[in-house]
């Protein structure tokens, strides 16, 4: 038995000892006891760090105490791909590779699930993958050219999605979206594809530069964060948003903290959006004197307002986070490679394992960026954590 494994089983006991002896679950367990880490909760984020080595038996236990695996539903979308791999094989009384040539009218959503399950093999459990091979799972490489890839799986894919190349998720239900990390490593190969295929992408919306990627995400998050809840709330309530109030219920109102997070960021908005946001009273001169009075926020010793759950970047753990964050994917860009080549020995592999067990404080375009990199949907190299 491995370290890992024996730090798994003891996390795993403590927990279910916890939660058995205070009848409580596993998601009651808070962050923080007396403004100290909690040792449950390390615990917790240990266990979530390394759940592809955990035994799917004990992955049932912790489900039946509640356990939270963190902010996407990877585990029950991938338990749901391979149990309808699964049952297709079953029925037929095939194997995966099958799929191509024997499948009909459900061929193309079966690949599909292919493709998605060898994106986030990395991800998965010995026991998951076990299964799939025992199904004739393969992992191998795609035969095509890459130019032959983007004009017969990438172009196909965004015109029956009915999206532009710049808008391809990184994640569909929570699981890694092959086509994102595809698209990732096209724009490392703009100096060796022909002008027909570049002209081909830019028609298809290709952005080649990271940082307008990093821009576009959070563009993208912080618009739909418009459309789904800010602008519903204020058409429901008949409220302006410079009237929505910084407290809800004793704790900081999310709406209001959406809000002051947009003011700061009106540069990336497209001029639809911020035409949107001044039709519903849209204040763009917040400022810390605004927040003194919420909740979540304290009076530093010179009277000085510092506003914690607005501005996460002056915390020191986030400021250390941001560098880390920022090394490690300059230092991927700068060599054009992915999370998967940075093995123990590397001195930038203390930032990427430093990433993974902070994985839930990123931003969310910070995690989508990220997601990219840890995405190589054809990669044959195995976890070192997942060896006995």
């Amino acid at each position: 038995m491995t370290n890992i494994e024996k730090n798994i089983t003891l996390n795993i006991d403590k927990l279910i000892e916890w939660c058995k002896k205070t009848g409580k679950s596993i998601s009651d367990i808070s962050t923080t006891i007396n403004g100290e880490a909690n040792p449950l909760y390390t615990a917790i984020r240990y266990l979530r760090t390394h759940r592809a080595a955990i035994d799917l038996s004990d992955i049932e236990v912790l489900d039946k105490y509640n356990m939270s695996w963190g902010n996407i539903k990877f585990k029950n979308s991938v338990s749901n791909m391979i149990s309808e791999l699964v049952a297709w094989c079953d029925k037929y009384d095939l194997t995966i590779p099958d799929i191509e040539k024997k499948a009909k009218g459900d061929k193309a959503r079966l690949l599909d699930l292919v493709s998605q399950l060898k994106a986030c093999k990395s991800m998965l459990t010995r026991s998951e993958i076990a299964r799939l091979n025992s199904y004739g799972m393969p992992w191998n490489k795609s035969a095509l050219s890459v130019e032959d890839r983007i004009r017969q799986e990438l172009i196909p894919w965004c015109k029956a999605n009915n999206c532009t190349i710049d808008k391809v998720p990184t994640r569909i239900n929570g699981v890694p979206n092959p086509m994102s990390a595809f698209v990732n490593q096209i724009r490392y190969k703009r100096d060796k594809l022909s002008h027909e295929i570049v002209a081909l992408l830019d028609k298809y919306g290709m952005v080649w530069e990271i940082a307008l990627v990093k821009q576009s995400l959070l563009r993208r998050r912080l618009e739909d964060k418009i459309k789904n809840t800010l602008i519903p709330y204020c058409e429901s309530t008949g409220i302006k948003i410079s009237d929505i109030s910084a407290s809800k219920d004793g704790k900081v109102n999310p709406l209001y903290s959406l809000a002051y997070s947009l003011s700061k960021k009106k540069s990336i908005l497209s001029d639809e959006m911020i035409e949107l946001l001044d039709q519903h009273g849209m204040q763009w001169s917040y400022s810390r004197k605004d927040l003194s009075q919420a909740p979540g926020s304290e009076q530093a010793s010179n009277g000085t307002c510092i506003v914690k759950f607005i501005d996460r970047s002056e915390s020191e753990s986030r400021k250390e986070l941001k560098e880390v964050f920022d090394k490690l994917i300059g230092y991927m860009d700068k060599k054009m490679i992915y999370v998967r080549h940075i093995r123990p020995g590397n001195r930038y592999y203390k930032y990427v394992v430093y990433i993974r067990e902070h994985y839930d404080q990123l931003l969310d375009p910070e995690r989508e960026l990220f997601d990219q990199y840890v995405n190589d949907p054809y990669s044959e190299y195995n976890r070192s954590d997942k060896k006995s």
